[in-house]
This record gives structure tokens, C-alpha cells and sequence, in this order.
């Protein structure tokens, strides 16, 4: 008896573990905050930042700031469509006409590739 509670025991523990360790967590931007560092600074020398705030599965908010990821934003704010298919993310582009691939790093960290220049966005 004493032998069978032992092995019962242990299957228990055996089991939460394994039911704790096969949660997988669908990845969301929803709620998150992106910015990277534009390499340039606007005319008062504050460095100009590109964030991105995505407020649904399917849209982000696209602005330009001045001094900081949360300074003045330049501009207007553009609401773009993208497609998450982790570690894959495609934004839209009104300007290109088309999406335009970024890759994550991270869960904290996605890279778009320019010509010779690497945008990082760095989550907020």
C-alpha cells in the first residue's frame, strides 16, 4: 500500500509538471510598443524615432517622434495593417504599396534591413 501511494505521488507531481511545461502562449503585439532609433536628428539636434503601437491583431499605429520614443510626434500618426507569424512580422507600407518584411531577434527586439542600414525596434 505504502509502495502504491509512493508511485501515486510521484505521478501527480510527473503530471502538473508536464501540464505546466506544455502551455504554449500564442505571442501578441497587441498592447506593446515598439521604437527604433532613426539614425537622424531633426533640426533642434532631437534624435527622430520610428515607433510602432499596435492596438489589435491586425493594426498598428505608425509614428514619427522627435527626442525620445514618447516625445513630440512629427507629422501624423498612420494606421497600418500587419500580418504576425512569429518570428516573421509583415507591416504595410502606404508609401511602397506593399508589406514590408521585419524579422524578430527576440520577443523584445524586431529588425528591418534597409539598403546597408539596420532599423531595431526595441520594445518600450
Amino acid at each position: 500500500m505504502r509502495k502504491l501511494i509512493y508511485l501515486a505521488t510521484i505521478a501527480i507531481v510527473v503530471g502538473i509538471f508536464i501540464g505546466c511545461s506544455n502551455k504554449d502562449e500564442k505571442f501578441t503585439l497587441v498592447g506593446k510598443t515598439y521604437a527604433a532609433d532613426s539614425g537622424n536628428k531633426n533640426s533642434n539636434g532631437q534624435t527622430i524615432y520610428y515607433v510602432y503601437r499596435f492596438f489589435s491583431e491586425s493594426e498598428t499605429e505608425r509614428t514619427v517622434r522627435y527626442g525620445s520614443p514618447s516625445g513630440a510626434i512629427s507629422g501624423n500618426a498612420s494606421i497600418d495593417e500587419y500580418k504576425l507569424n512569429y518570428p516573421k512580422l509583415e507591416i504595410w507600407s502606404a508609401l511602397e504599396k506593399e508589406f514590408l518584411p521585419y524579422t524578430f531577434v527576440d520577443k523584445k527586439t524586431f529588425r528591418r534591413t534597409v539598403g546597408n542600414k539596420t532599423y531595431e525596434f526595441i520594445l518600450q
